[in-house]
């Protein structure tokens, strides 16, 4: 499970990357936010029902020292490690790390569509223990499709539902550490250290990366129409337990006054909930727009989001 492309592995990278920024903010991530919306004008939908349907829960399948993908909870144990993510009663998803090697974590992602559609991503978290400090790290990954195959990295079949790790294929991804110690944003000046990109890319606000001043590997343009996922785990420090609760996540528009962006697959397209400029991956057609600015006044804000994706899709 080792990726050799670039000499290094995903287990290395989450042991040296916590090494180098230990329990600090990376970046200048905000701490403002809001919780999730529900895709489809339910209400509010609860963040372990979303995991399934619009990402993975990731942990290592075959001890401490793999790493893997799969859309169920886990708890797993290993002699005196353990290493769980599974919902807790209000619909949360509880992140917990014992005993592991230092930079090991256990979480979850979501994707998020394209890259350029996310203004802020939110989070809404609490620690329940740590060794230090006041709160629990989090490992924030920002996954890259660099490659536009619809999917994050390699993978190769395992045992059960579980999808082992194989290397990052053509993709990249952005790594930031932040603190479990309320509602956390992550915008376009917070800064990930970068793997698998072109060269020896330094270090990147979510801002640049959007605004294609960095490539991925063999050059391959990196920008805002880029599929892009956000993974979301608590971060061993080598010894004893951390243990977190992240209550919500949500990822925002551009010019939405904290409404939620439908998260999806790859490649969906993503539509704003308030007005209809273009946040599909295509532009509308004149008569959608029309359409919903003649409508707009008699339509709730759920039954405006879902007319807007129509559109959207129309003119896929």
């Amino acid at each position: 499970m080792e990726d050799t492309t670039d000499g290094a592995t995903r287990r290395g990278v989450l042991r040296t990357t916590v090494a180098m920024a230990g329990a600090s903010l990376v970046g200048t991530a905000g701490l403002v936010g809001q919780a999730t919306g529900d895709p489809g004008c339910d209400g509010e939908r609860p963040l372990a029902s979303m995991i399934p349907q619009y990402g993975h829960y990731a942990h290592f399948p075959l001890g401490p020292d793999s790493w893997g993908r799969r859309l169920n909870p886990f708890d797993g144990r290993d002699g005196e490690c353990r290493w769980l993510a599974k919902p807790t009663g209000e619909g949360g998803v509880r992140c917990r790390v014992e005993n592991l090697p230092e930079g090991r974590n256990a979480g979850f992602d979501l994707h998020v569509g394209p890259l350029g559609n996310v203004h802020e991503f939110t989070l809404e978290t609490r620690t329940l223990t740590t060794n230090g400090g006041s709160s629990a790290t989090l490992f924030v990954g920002l996954y890259l499709d660099v490659d536009g195959d619809r999917d994050f990295f390699a993978w190769s079949d395992g045992p059960g539902t579980v999808e082992p790790w194989s290397g990052f294929g053509a993709d990249g991804e952005g790594v930031a550490f932040l603190p479990a110690d309320g509602t956390v944003t992550v915008d376009d000046d917070t800064e990930f250290q970068l793997f698998h990109m072109a060269g020896d890319a330094a270090p990147a606000t979510l801002g640049e990366l959007k605004g294609g001043e960095v490539d991925g590997a063999g050059g391959v343009s990196v920008d805002g129409t880029t599929n892009a996922a956000f993974y979301v785990g608590v971060t061993s420090g080598g010894t004893g337990t951390e243990e977190v609760v992240v209550e919500s996540a949500a990822a925002h528009t551009p010019d939405s006054a904290g409404s939620a962006v439908p998260m999806g697959r790859p490649g969906d397209a993503v539509a704003d909930s308030g007005s209809s400029r273009n946040f599909g991956r295509v532009g509308e057609a004149a008569e959608d727009d029309i359409n919903e600015r003649t409508a707009a006044s008699e339509m709730s804000d759920c039954t405006k989001a879902a007319f807007d994706r129509l559109a959207n899709r129309d003119d896929l």
